[in-house]
């Protein structure tokens, strides 16, 4: 009966809902206090449970917030003007789209809590810690910036040119697909600039160093330009003014229009620090940060012949030979590729060496190594490629090596740009088309004819290109190259290329210090620098070196005792149990193999792996039996998901794999049907199996063993942090949750097509401690519109479930919530604090608790390098770097913020990225050392491997459920596009989940993305884990 009502209570609810959402979305807020029945059609006091209320709120966040039909159309951004936005309108109207949205979220929060609306201010700083086992002397790549007191004005930018007989309009400052488009209208803006100064000095009235320009719409200038406060000034460039320059040919005249910023923003003072680092986040304003970034990449970006730039924060050396730089720095990566040496900086603002109270700007330079394409013929770039001419056979090669690439052609009175579409079997001596004079000829014919160009090579494929008519011009591959100055695309990354890179940018510290000694003084990153001179800018000589401190490690517990990790943070096990063995009666083993290959495989070598596997978990204290069934299995999908059907109804409870290593595409497909069928796996490479049982790597067998126990639901080991305040508070008491928080975003919108749906969704992968054992962490992935950061649309259901969960497991509900919310910029700590936390106030109040809450940001995505101050450079890596437990919290940090930087890691290659935290909210009023300590002991919790993550473990955990959620439905073979389950439905070939109840994982799931083409509702039915009976087992260990 219960069962009953509470249906009928949604149904009820959900056609009030209906009957709501025609009007704006606060009448659907309204809608939580009256309740229309169907039957009597009154209107009553709405006093449901909180779990259906909170039901209600999902429902209604879902159709008002997450659907495009439901913005008002007061609130809808006006489309602006083709002509001159171009491609551009879709990315403002989807800022803001976002910023309106934003604020319509926060209101209809604080409406349900009934409470106003604050300002957005981050946690108040707190002293530094001072806990530890001693201290560290650190250097950094943090330089110090003075600024004289002045005011500059900031002016917006749009260059508009007539190109061609037809008058055809290019914006110069739109942005681009490709690099070589976007290098060259970026040099086309400065350069107009330099004949716009010089031709209206009226106006203008400073000297060129005093205008400080980022070559596409941000103009910054030392004296307010003649230009009215409203005015948008055009200043009108003929073709006679462009003809010093080769670039503007064809170019019959260009408009640079100059309009002054908003009075808010339109004069920065550049001593005025607090206002620019303000912990209030409603006021934050970055024009001060932004101005000093493109000042300080003038030189870079003035000086075409030094350097390549894209942007104000990274730019490459065009010579670095000659700013110190060795061969060896910047190789050759082969198939007509190169990597380039550059730097990548920052602004950022920091307290100081004075520490607490200080607030100064500083400068953040690091090593940028990209890999770039030869500027070469795509004949020679095809020979590198294939060791050999190109002929028809190795048309699939040359398509995934070049399609897209930019080339540019040399034969003409004028060079044309275009991209390759396509290679096509015909050559130059067999195309045939008519020319001029309407008389068939051979493309060999033509060049003869036409450029007195006899070609060397008649019989390579040729290079297809696209006109603005979307007709197919031809080219011979000895005649196009490759446009200079083009960043290897994602496309033409092979492994191999991946593996080079990796291994090139892995740079030691003492290394790292050396090039980045180098790069200061080759791009003027200093105060002789003719632009800094003239703004009154100094750049500190030397970077800023600091202190660090050393945390306490916590100690290891084991049921035979306890173990205290050593200064890198590793320990050994010995022979101790773990302390929640598993259970694992009935499994399969399986090899999967090319029939053909099987004779590969040395005889007995896998057996006695399974052998050797069975009495390491014993040994660990396992209850596990040898496998039920024991077999080879042929690498295709159809067959394992026989086995899975097989396995299923047998009630095996765990499937353990070896694959071949020729097999590279099969590990996601078993995942996929893992969660299917709710059998848990492990997928092992052969390789790995023979080095165990042939070269005796019994570390290797402990973690694949230690990884096997989590997986089935035991735990290897739990944790005794240090305490914090000199030993008086416990840092992870056991009424405090723990939540980890991260997104595996799909990519970015293709800029070429910026209005098309995008078909893969963001991932939310999250984690918590809602077992018994505090240390204990179970996750799960769901699924989201792609390119939102905020995890609104997921937080209620799924935080309604941890609490239940909790309490279940602990006895008692939680005191404090912990969230680590991996991942965002500064950009996103205002949404953070009017969105999310609002969110995770609303479910607990709905649950009936009101715990603490802290809200904590961490980022490895940041360019700050800390390192020890006496370095060997003979040393290895790990030695260079900074040890485990290092943290820094003042000095480089920020002014307003409560911010530390930790590095719980050892590094095993390259230089430490150290993390950076930043903790938005607290509640519970933290000390940095209950923070820190707290942080850090986290890092130990993976359970896989006897040594600390670089991040702490429910944030690593919920990255990897992140990832996995991702490959998983990339690997599933159903269309989640609305328009196919659609037709689907109308079908009838939609029959329920696959692998579980009718019941999404989270009942607050949207159904569509903003661009209304995916079914997120149905992702997180089949490809989630909490309708399933793997939800209670980490299953992605």
């Amino acid at each position: 009966m219960a069962s009953e009502k509470l249906k009928s209570d949604i149904i009820e609810a959900k056609s009030c809902l209906d009957l709501t959402l025609k009007s704006h979305w606060s009448g659907a807020v309204h809608f939580l206090s009256v309740s229309v029945s169907e039957s009597s059609r009154s209107v009553v006091p709405f006093r449901a449970s909180p779990s259906l209320e909170f039901l209600l709120l999902d429902l209604i966040y879902e159709t008002v917030f997450l659907s495009s039909s439901n913005l008002d159309m007061a609130s809808r951004p006006r489309r602006r003007s083709a002509s001159r936005d171009g491609a551009n309108v879709h990315g403002l109207q989807t800022r803001e789209a976002q910023q309106i949205r934003g604020r319509n979220e926060s209101e209809y929060y604080h409406q349900i809590m009934n409470v106003e609306e604050t300002p957005a201010i981050v946690a108040d700083q707190r002293p530094p810690g001072a806990g530890g086992r001693g201290e560290i002397l650190l250097q950094t790549n943090v330089y110090g910036l003075t600024l004289k007191d002045i005011n500059v004005c900031r002016y917006d930018v749009h260059v508009v040119a007539k190109v061609g007989n037809r008058d055809r309009v290019v914006e110069f400052t739109k942005r681009c697909v490709d690099d070589i488009n976007t290098l060259q209208r970026r040099t086309k803006c400065r350069l107009c600039l330099d004949i716009v100064c010089n031709k209206y000095q009226n106006v203008f009235q400073q000297r060129r160093e005093l205008v400080w320009y980022d070559s596409q719409s941000i103009l910054f200038t030392a004296s307010r330009l003649d230009i009215g406060a409203t005015e948008k000034k055009q200043f009108v460039l003929e073709e006679a003014d462009l003809r010093s320059d080769p670039l503007f040919d064809g170019i019959k005249n260009i408009i640079f229009e100059v309009t002054p910023c908003s009075e808010g923003t339109f004069m920065v003072n550049a001593s005025d620090i607090a206002r620019y680092a303000s912990d209030n986040m409603d006021n934050i304003d970055h024009s001060l940060q932004q101005f000093l970034e493109i000042l300080t990449a003038q030189y870079a970006l003035n000086n075409p012949q030094e350097a390549v730039c894209f942007g104000s924060k990274t730019a490459y050396l065009m010579q670095p030979q000659n700013h110190g730089f060795r061969v060896s720095d910047c190789p050759d990566l082969g198939d007509g590729k190169y990597l380039a040496v550059g730097a990548a900086k920052a602004v950022r603002f920091i307290e100081g060496p004075g520490g607490r109270g200080g607030q100064r700007p500083a400068l953040v330079v690091d090593v940028k190594k990209t890999a770039f394409h030869y500027n070469q013929s795509v004949l020679e770039k095809a020979r590198m490629v294939l060791n050999r001419d190109p002929g028809a056979g190795d048309l699939r090669r040359l398509r995934s090596e070049m399609k897209g690439l930019i080339i540019e052609t040399r034969h003409g009175r004028r060079p044309r740009i275009c991209a390759i579409h396509n290679f096509t079997e015909d050559t130059p001596a067999t195309k045939k088309f008519k020319n001029a004079n309407n008389v068939e000829v051979t493309l060999v014919e033509y060049f003869h004819q036409t450029y007195n160009i006899t070609l060397a090579h008649p019989d390579t494929p040729l290079i297809v290109v696209q006109n603005s008519n979307k007709q197919s011009v031809y080219y011979p591959m000895e005649l196009v190259y490759i446009a200079d100055g083009q960043r290897v695309g994602a496309a033409q990354q092979g492994s191999k290329l991946i593996q080079a890179m990796i291994r090139q940018c892995a740079i030691p510290p003492a290394e790292r210090i050396r090039q980045i000694a180098s790069l200061v003084p080759a791009f003027k990153l200093t105060s002789d620098n003719e632009y800094h001179k003239a703004a009154g800018l100094t750049i500190t000589s030397q970077p800023l070196n600091t202190r660090g401190r050393l945390l306490a490690n916590p100690v290891i517990r084991y049921p035979r005792g306890n173990v205290l990790p050593d200064a890198s943070a590793t320990w050994k096990v010995q022979r101790n149990q773990y302390l929640v063995p598993a259970t694992v009666r009935n499994w399969g083993f399986y090899v999967i193999v090319m029939p053909n290959r099987r004779n590969t495989i040395p005889p007995d070598a896998v057996q006695n792996f399974q052998t050797a596997m069975v009495q390491e978990c014993r040994a660990r204290g396992m209850d596990i039996n040898p496998p039920s069934t024991w077999d080879y299995l042929d690498p295709v999908p159809d067959a394992i998901k026989t086995m899975f059907q097989s396995a299923k109804a047998n009630n095996v409870q765990f499937l353990f794999f070896i694959s071949h290593n020729d097999i590279t595409e099969l590990h996601n497909v078993l995942k996929l049907y893992e969660r299917e069928f709710g059998v848990i796996t492990q997928d092992l490479k052969l390789s790995t199996a023979l080095d165990v049982v042939q070269k005796g790597k019994q570390q290797t067998m402990e973690n694949i063993v230690n990884k096997l126990n989590v997986k089935n639901g035991g735990m290897n080991y739990s944790l005794d942090p240090p305490k914090a305040n000199s030993g008086t508070t416990d840092v992870l008491p056991n009424d405090r949750m723990v939540i980890g928080l991260s997104t595996s975003h799909a990519g970015p919108q293709s800029r070429s097509s910026p209005g098309t749906p995008s078909t893969l969704p963001s991932v939310i992968g999250v984690a918590a401690n809602v077992k018994a054992d505090p240390l204990d962490f179970v996750g799960d992935c769901l699924f989201q519109q792609p390119r939102r950061d905020e995890k609104i649309s997921i937080m209620q259901p799924l935080l309604r479930s941890f609490i239940n969960m909790f309490i279940e497991n602990r006895g008692t509900a939680p005191k404090s919530i912990v969230v680590y919310r991996n991942g965002a910029s500064e950009g996103q700590y205002k949404d953070i604090l009017d969105l999310e936390l609002l969110m995770i106030r609303a479910v607990t109040h709905s649950c009936g608790i009101a715990p603490k809450i802290t809200m904590i940001v961490s980022q490895k995505m940041h360019n700050l390098r800390l390192m020890p101050k006496n370095i060997n450079p003979r040393d290895k890596p790990p030695a260079q770097n900074v040890p485990p437990g290092t943290v820094v919290d003042s000095a480089v940090t920020h002014p307003a913020y409560n911010e530390f930087y930790l590095n719980a890691h050892t590094a095993l290659q390259g230089s430490a990225r150290t993390p950076r935290y930043t903790v938005l909210h607290d509640d519970s009023n933290m000390s940095m050392d209950e923070v820190e300590n707290l942080t850090y002991s986290l890092s130990f919790a993976h359970q896989i491997v006897n040594l600390t993550t670089s991040l702490p473990s429910p944030v690593y955990i919920a990255m990897c459920y992140a990832e996995r959620g991702l490959n998983v439905f990339k690997a599933s073979p159903t269309d989640y596009t609305l328009p196919a389950r659609q037709q689907q439905m109308q079908n009838g070939s939609i029959n329920g989940s696959p692998g579980g109840t009718q019941n999404g994982s989270g009942s607050g799931a949207p159904s569509t993305t903003a661009e209304g083409n995916l079914d997120f509702r149905l992702m997180m039915r089949d490809l989630s884990y909490a309708n399933c009976s793997l939800r209670n087992l980490r299953i992605n260990a």
